[in-house]
């Protein structure tokens, strides 16, 4: 046995000298191709067997035949490995590649390989094209990176690569393209711009850079002078834009994208940028007017995205021969529409505040794909749209933000309207070749649908909700075989409803009109939230679902299959929800309250489960006795008697339910793969979003996915929300969690329900505090709102729950600012939000918060707290920070856990990190550090 492994050895190693050899006489290096095979071992998994296979000296002693090994043919040398895209897998070791000194090119991108960049990757200074991309790697990037002089491309996107971004970008003059994005990097952006040189694509979006772009011509001129690409949108910067000289050097500059962070001030002239075309500044705090020469062809711009900010004034033309996209939505843009429009195809001035007569747009000359004019105080009548040559060249309408299913975005011409004061002049058109969606919901349009209707062959989405609409549905809807969705509620629709309807039909909705008769045999799958409120003379047949998760409608929004199949049950809210925890803040924020979802009385019986796909809200069972708010989330808790919380309750505003109509609306579930019982949904917290605060419906939908995508065990999850008719009725539904909040445990005093902390267990409560905000900062997502009321502390093991995180994704930056003075006036906000006019949150300022409830959990104090001492009266923190200058910060200590010795150095050492955490925000400790120090507290 030993004698036949010892053969089987020397036969293996003479085989691999055999390759050497041949490899050597055939000019490849030995060290080289050994480098390969140890490099290989690091991919474990191969679909398309292209290397694991391939790279074999046994069966392919010739490396110019390996899949994506390239060499020079004079020297023999390896100069590129390119194994893109092929599904590889593996935890690579980077160091087995350093003898291929000569190696210009390796590109490894679109692959799931995993590990860290090993700094020996440096030193391969012959590399010209680094690509890395699209895989899985993790940790920092090494600065020895910098040392790779002659590199012109570097593309590390789309991984998990974390930590500072290394110095040193200066040394590489050659390089050309640098792609960082989609990483958790965290640096400065204005040192990183000012040691860039000779660059012509930057992409650094979808990352945690921080500072302002307030930046010398001194620092940028050299990346001025060469850049043409540029995105730092996703990321975290602040302050205010580029100076005008500062942007007048940008030349060459074509496209900009700095959206999605939260710069501020007016824009300056871009009147200087002869080649830009693309501008992208959404979702930031920029305000003023918009600058003249962005619309009237000063500068070649195809693509302009403002969206998101606090613009003013008017858009009186927009006279450029080159934009193709406009964006302006969610702004606070007034006056009229602009009087001309000469070339766009997309154009989104929804969410703004601009008035006039509708009328105004047959004025334009733009071939229009896509308009969007939603949410404005827009008046005038359709039926003003006579031109025929301006009506054929539309080929998608939208008056009404609602999200349709991709399939519907298809285009359609108008080709022969005809002067009329009703709808029906609209929609009478000889040929319909192309038209598949028709959406003019909420307007205000009259008269009846024409049987005409029926012509359009091709309509897959037909929506003319919310007008006044009126006379009999007509039969030649019938005759639309493709349609999709139907949506004819709130009009005055009357008679029967058509016959043998689209068997295609999926979304389907005839509520609040005055329908009778029987239901028609191919609609009774359709719920009856399909057809109520409304239609009180309709004939329901017997056994014909109260609600299906799969086809109940759902304005705008395509349902998902639910594996737990059909269900017969409507479920409703029926009374505001009481607090999840007893304290509540000024009443500038938000209120939280109990709803109580209960089945409808049905008559064949109720599913025991409720799927979580949109459940629709049936008005007609609610309960119309309010219930006043207040108490803990759990029976029996009562209101904190100190007088801080008597001062800073808030008196809830309780929704008005005595009409039920005011409550029919939808409830959107954010994972569909759930069920919840009737007695899970009548315990749900819900979150009652202020009136004025909350964005748009569309923005709105997107942003709370983001927030129900949280998922870690110190967080309460976000389950669901209600999107109701009216602007009051918007609310957030969560796990239902019978704890109390830190708030409770510190300051409740009359009657003692709680035993005083201990510190071992607020040292607990601030680590645990400290990993949620670290899990959240790592995502890129600042909690926001962090206060004692915020944190829940399960009563058995002091574990703590987080609520109330990223509820300003869900703002305008009305109730982001709101949201930042309530802090201010209890005491969490951080010093630089209060000093800017609209302020944002930051992970800085999580930092600071942090800081004040470190100080709460070893003083027993709150922040809000004015605190009379030797020095005269003072808030927290500045009395704490004063008892430690004076050498007397045992001072400050909770007297219920200072009586001993033996906890000394621990409480010094987390009174020392929260006093950090309130430093000047650029002296002040990342979320990263704070939760070393505190974890390396040993009490």
């Amino acid at each position: 046995m030993n004698l036949s492994v010892s053969f089987a050895s020397s036969f293996h190693l003479l085989l691999l000298l055999l390759f050497l050899g041949l490899a050597s006489a055939s000019g490849f290096d030995p060290l080289e191709l050994r480098s390969l095979l140890e490099f290989k071992k690091g991919i474990r998994h191969d679909p398309l067997d292209k290397v694991l296979s391939v790279w074999d000296p046994d069966t392919r002693p010739d490396p110019t035949s390996w899949t994506g090994v390239t060499h020079d043919s004079s020297s023999g040398f390896i100069v590129s490995i390119n194994l893109d895209r092929l599904g590889l897998v593996g935890d690579l070791k980077f160091h087995t590649l350093t003898p291929l000194r000569n190696l210009q090119n390796l590109s490894l991108s679109g692959n799931s390989f995993t590990g860290r960049i090993a700094p020996a990757l440096g030193t391969i200074t012959s590399l010209q094209f680094l690509d890395l991309s699209d895989n899985q790697f993790i940790g920092p990037i090494p600065g020895r990176i910098m040392d790779l002089y002659g590199l012109n491309y570097l593309n590390f996107s789309v991984n998990k690569f974390d930590g500072w971004l290394p110095g040193g970008f200066r040394n590489l003059q050659q390089l050309r393209v640098l792609d960082l994005h989609n990483n958790t990097l965290r640096g400065d952006i204005g040192e990183l711009l000012s040691e860039l040189r000779n660059v012509e694509h930057v992409d650094l979006s979808h990352n945690e850079l921080y500072g302002g772009l307030h930046v010398s011509v001194e620092n940028v001129s050299s990346l001025a002078n060469t850049v043409r690409y540029v995105n730092l949108s996703h990321n975290q910067l602040n302050g205010g834009f580029l100076k005008e000289e500062a942007i007048g050097l940008f030349k060459n500059l074509e496209v900009l994208d700095l959206g999605d962070n939260s710069i501020a001030g007016e824009l300056p002239s871009f009147g200087s940028l002869s080649g830009l075309r693309v501008l992208r500044l959404s979702k930031n705090q920029l305000f003023g007017p918009v600058p003249v020469e962005l619309l009237e062809g000063f500068v070649p711009l195809e693509e302009l995205d403002l969206s998101g900010n606090g613009f003013t004034g008017s858009i009186r033309i927009i006279n450029s021969t080159t934009l193709k996209v406009l964006n302006l939505s969610s702004n606070q843009l007034s006056g009229d529409l602009p009087s001309s429009l000469i070339s766009c195809e997309m154009v989104d001035l929804s969410s703004n505040i601009i008035s006039g007569d509708i009328s105004v747009i047959l004025n334009w000359e733009a071939c229009l794909v896509d308009l969007d004019l939603s949410s404005n105080k827009l008046s005038g009548s359709l039926s003003n749209f006579e031109s025929t040559q301006w009506a054929y060249s539309w080929k998608f309408l939208h008056f009404y933000n609602i999200e349709k299913p991709e399939s519907f975005q298809k285009s359609f011409h108008w080709t022969n309207s005809t002067s009329s004061s009703s709808v029906k002049e609209l929609l009478v058109m000889p040929t319909y070749p192309q038209m598949e969606s028709v959406d003019l919901s909420d307007n205000s349009l009259t008269g009846g649908l024409p049987s005409e209707i029926g012509n359009i062959a091709r309509l897959k989405l037909l929506n003319l909700a919310g007008n006044k609409l009126s006379g009999q549905l007509p039969h030649e809807l019938s005759k639309l075989s493709n349609l999709e969705y139907l949506d004819l509620s709130r009009n005055n629709f009357k008679g029967e409803l058509p016959d043998k309807l689209s068997t295609s039909l999926s979304e389907f909705n005839v509520t609040n009109n005055d329908l009778s008769g029987p239901i028609p045999e191919n609609l009774r799958g359709f719920p009856r939230s399909s057809f109520s409120p409304g239609n009180s003379l309709l004939i329901f047949p017997k056994g014909m679902p109260s609600t299906d998760s799969s086809q109940a409608h759902t304005l705008g929004k395509h349902k998902s299959k639910n594996s737990a199949g059909d269900v017969d049950l409507v479920t409703q809210l029926l009374e505001p929800m009481q607090s999840q925890a007893a304290l509540h803040d000024p009443p500038v924020q938000f209120t939280v309250w109990k709803a109580r979802i209960v089945p409808e009385i049905v008559e064949y019986g109720a599913a025991e489960r409720v799927t979580s796909s949109s459940a629709s809200v049936n008005p007609n069972l609610l309960d119309n006795e309010p219930v006043s708010s207040g108490g803990k989330s759990s029976p029996g808790s009562p209101l904190a008697s100190s007088p801080h919380f008597v001062e800073t309750c808030e008196q809830p505003v309780t929704l008005d339910v005595y009409s039920p109509d005011r409550l029919a609306g939808e409830l959107f579930f954010l994972d569909t793969s759930l069920t919840f019982t009737i007695e899970e949904l009548s315990r749900a917290p819900a979150e009652w979003l202020r009136v004025g605060l909350v964005k748009h419906k569309k923005e709105f939908a997107k942003e709370v996915k983001k927030i129900g995508s949280v998922r870690h065990p110190n967080f309460v999850p976000v389950r669901a929300y209600y999107w109701g008719p009216m602007e009051q009725e918007r609310l957030l539904l969560s796990d239902y969690i019978q704890c109390d909040s830190l708030a409770l445990h510190l300051y409740e005093t009359t009657p003692r329900r709680y035993s005083p902390l201990s510190f071992n267990q607020r040292l607990k409560v601030a680590v645990e505090v400290a990993q949620c905000l670290l899990y959240l900062h790592d995502r890129g997502r600042p909690h926001g709102n962090l206060k004692p009321t915020n944190i829940l502390l399960d009563d058995r093991d002091y574990h703590v729950f987080l609520t109330d995180y990223c509820l300003h994704w869900l703002m305008t930056s009305t109730g982001i600012a709101e949201q930042i003075l309530n802090l201010g006036a209890l005491g969490y906000c951080a010093p630089e939000l209060s000093s800017t006019s609209k302020p944002s949150p930051s992970f800085k300022a999580d930092v600071y918060a942090l800081g004040v409830i470190l100080m709460e959990l070893l003083t027993r104090r709150s922040a809000s707290d004015i605190i009379s001492g030797q020095s005269g009266a003072v808030d927290l923190t500045d009395w704490v920070r004063l008892c430690d200058q004076e050498g007397r910060g045992m001072d400050c200590i909770d007297r219920d856990i200072a009586s001993g010795e033996e906890h000394t150095k621990a409480m010094d050492d987390l009174l020392a990190i929260s006093l950090r955490c309130i430093l000047p925000v650029n002296e002040r400790p990342n979320i990263g550090q704070v939760y070393e120090y505190l974890c390396s507290i040993t009490p």
